[in-house]
């Protein structure tokens, strides 16, 4: 098993969201059921030990959302179409609405469709002939979350969150692990880059829609 204390892992292909929570701030979102327990938990969507405190997040090869997903907005939509709701809805994203909305969605509790469908709708329309094929991602994974990564080398999954990236590797967040995507030409659904909307210009971001399908290349020290 890998140590996520003293190597770093990078993984290459279409990103999987697993991200551990294990410090105060991101757990008081939790849900109280998740927060409060005593008892370890295990299901289809996570596992939480109450020993070490992480949640580790489990990947999809099946889309749990399909029934609740639809596209609100038209599926082109040039940046001058973007209306002020559109606007309003990244920024709030890019501020710290990305925690909730994704530990909701992650933990399937108290998950607001209305939003998220808004949202998704905006990154899969958004026309932009200057999509970077190559987007990073650096996170913190726990051994759990490495091991599911590592069983589903060439396989297909399901993003389950949405999943913030940059598009400069000298800006990737130090973690533990680095997260490599890489897109096929003219694939411009379920990415976008919104850096120029959001609180944080200087981060380069762009983001991976909920239920994006991809593919596990890679995992390597």
């Amino acid at each position: 098993m890998l140590s996520s204390s003293s190597k770093k892992l990078y993984i290459l292909g279409s990103q999987i969201e697993c991200c551990t929570i294990n410090n105060s701030k991101i757990g008081s979102f939790l849900p109280r059921a998740v927060s409060t327990t005593t008892e370890n938990i295990e299901n289809e969507n996570f596992s939480y030990d109450v020993l070490t405190k992480p949640v580790s997040f489990k990947l999809f090869e099946t889309n749990p959302y399909a029934s609740h997903l639809k596209q609100v907005y038209p599926l082109t939509i040039y940046e001058n179409d973007l209306t002020t709701e559109m606007l309003n809805i990244l920024k709030t994203y890019t501020g710290n609405h990305y925690v909730r909305t994704n530990l909701n969605l992650l933990t399937n509790y108290d998950i607001d469709w209305d939003y998220i469908n808004k949202l998704r709708s905006i990154i899969r329309g958004l026309y932009q002939h200057d999509l970077r094929p190559v987007c990073y991602r650096g996170l913190i994974l726990s051994d759990i979350e490495i091991d599911y990564y590592k069983k589903k080398i060439g396989k297909c999954c399901y993003t389950n969150p949405f999943s913030s990236f940059t598009t400069e590797n000298n800006l990737i967040f130090f973690g533990n692990a680095t997260i490599i995507l890489k897109t096929k030409p003219g694939n411009r659904l379920n990415i976008a880059n919104v850096w120029k909307w959001s609180l944080y210009p200087d981060e380069m971001e762009a983001i991976l829609s909920i239920s994006s399908k991809v593919k596990i290349l890679t995992v390597k020290k």
